[in-house]
């Protein structure tokens, strides 16, 4: 795939947490959440010629472009996509990014810019030993199936196949997600707050009554999934740096790590199509909190670490 020129000299990372930040500050948490359609039905974005769904960021941003954008169409095209399919682009249209890894291999201090090249002059492959592979984000440009003319949608059985099997196609109820978690945490209820406690494995959450003070249930739930995703970076589990990495609440580790948490929390709220009591004041100004530390240069790819770190906890959880 092509890599489109980025004549405004930002880093991928800088123009995904720009696109999320400005998410953020418009909708809240709830710009992590899937579209829903007018009969409730929900969704999350496909590429419309591989038939398969957008994972990571991607899922993130696409999905979040659909609820900014409008879009009655789940499905997405690059310009020689739709192209190839016989259609046209709509003058105007609104172009999205998807972000993809590009990665190359150093043998001997030598550089080769993917594996074919560190083959043909080495007779190495990238899973030997002394090479060494080096990721950097690229992207490119598509658009939404509504901003085309003469392309067919999807059907209904393509779209449902594409999702079978994934933790889109999730079939489990709230109550049943902790009890269905393997290694999951121990669990117990009581005082006013919710934490996970890594060197016990252990989640310590309020009663559910405490939460029904404001009538959403909802919130309890949510809370719990994100201590279950906290709970997942465990060093005997995922063992994510993040998590296993930070020695005192509120420093940058800590900071990444709540951004995963509350990433996989609301993925999680989403699937299940809880109901929450987002965009109180509380919240808000936790959100904002984040939107401040996120816009920081030296923050910039906290978004595409904790969008990946989420996604990879959720799998787990719901043995996906």
């Amino acid at each position: 795939m092509k890599t489109t020129n980025n004549k405004s000299g930002k880093s991928v990372y800088k123009i995904i947490t720009e696109r999320v930040v400005a998410g953020l500050e418009k909708e809240g948490t709830k710009w992590f959440r899937p579209w829903t359609n007018d009969n409730g039905a929900k969704g999350y974005a496909i590429n419309h010629a591989t038939k398969q769904y957008y994972k990571g960021i991607n899922s993130l941003m696409l999905t979040g472009a659909i609820h900014e954008y409008g879009y009655t169409s789940l499905e997405f095209l690059t310009a020689k996509q739709i192209k190839e399919a016989g259609g046209t682009l709509n003058e105007g249209a609104e172009c999205h990014l998807v972000v993809y890894w590009l990665v190359s291999y150093t043998y001997k201090n030598k550089w080769y810019k993917n594996e074919k090249a560190l083959t043909q002059a080495t007779g190495k492959t990238r899973r030997d030993t002394g090479v060494y592979s080096h990721a950097a984000p690229r992207y490119y440009k598509v658009y939404n199936l509504t901003d085309t003319k003469g392309v067919d949608s999807l059907t209904d059985a393509e779209i449902k196949k594409a999702l079978e099997g994934t933790i889109f196609d999730c079939n489990t109820d709230a109550e049943s997600v902790y009890s269905n978690m393997p290694k999951r945490p121990t669990l117990r209820h009581g005082g006013n707050k919710a934490y996970y406690r890594p060197s016990a494995h252990h989640v310590q959450m309020p009663t559910k009554k405490q939460f029904k003070t404001k009538g959403v249930e909802g919130d309890y739930y949510k809370t719990l999934f994100h201590e279950l995703v906290h709970s997942t970076g465990n060093e005997d589990l995922l063992n994510r740096p993040s998590l296993t990495g930070f020695t005192n609440f509120g420093d940058e580790k800590y900071s990444k790590e709540e951004l995963v948490a509350e990433m996989g929390s609301m993925f999680l709220v989403g699937l299940l199509d809880i109901e929450t009591t987002e965009g109180d004041e509380n919240s808000q100004a936790y959100i904002n909190s984040w939107i401040k530390e996120l816009k920081k240069d030296e923050n910039e790819k906290d978004v595409l670490f904790a969008s990946i770190q989420a996604r990879k906890a959720v799998e787990y959880i719901l043995q996906k």
